[in-house]
């Protein structure tokens, strides 16, 4: 099919798929230049969870996942948003959901940084004496990690995580599992 042909019959787009179709690039295909934005992870419980220790170890785990994958693609987080909620088809004694986002002057790739993040949000949303459900976590404004703003007083400090977050993610790398105890388990319970 002629250039000019195929632009008349199909406009731009289809001249240019056209021309692909033999073979001649048209537009680069660039699958780096996709900015990240934010990375999620949460789970539904295999069973409903009450006591805020064990939310709190369920949201621990997602961030350590969610943190992972942030540091192997080279980021770094400036907030985390933190959401917990109960059953929505089960209303005893009433449906609660709810979220929360902290964040921080500078962004950071430090496990114990955003833990500590997390456990701050983490109390202002939970409510004793509700069945949870589902609980997650976001990490939200990713920026490149080689841009983190180094930090007046703690350099040394801030060094010394950096690094021993990636020896963690090298040493869990392929070794990480869920514990069956633990809410964050997709174990299936036949019967029910």
């Amino acid at each position: 099919m002629d250039n000019r042909f195929a632009r008349k019959l199909l406009t731009v787009t289809g001249a240019r798929i056209a021309l692909e179709l033999r073979g001649i690039k048209c537009l680069p295909f660039d699958l780096s230049s996709a900015k990240k934005h934010s990375i999620t992870c949460s789970r539904s419980f295999g069973q409903t969870v009450s006591e805020y220790e064990q939310i709190k170890e369920a949201v621990l785990y997602f961030l350590t996942r969610a943190s992972e994958k942030m540091r192997s693609q080279n980021l770094a987080a400036q907030s985390i948003t933190v959401f917990i909620s109960t059953d929505r088809f089960r209303p005893v004694p009433a449906p609660y959901a709810n979220t929360a986002t902290y964040s921080a002057n500078c962004a950071t790739d430090s496990n114990q940084e955003i833990q500590q993040w997390a456990i701050q949000t983490l109390e202002k949303i939970y409510k004793p004496h509700y069945e949870y459900r589902k609980a997650g976590i976001i990490l939200n404004g990713l920026v490149p990690a080689g841009n983190l703003t180094k930090r007046m007083f703690d350099d040394a400090h801030f060094e010394k995580q950096h690094k021993l977050m990636k020896a963690m993610d090298e040493e869990t790398k392929n070794s990480a599992k869920i514990p069956s105890d633990s809410p964050t388990s997709t174990r299936t319970v036949v019967g029910k």
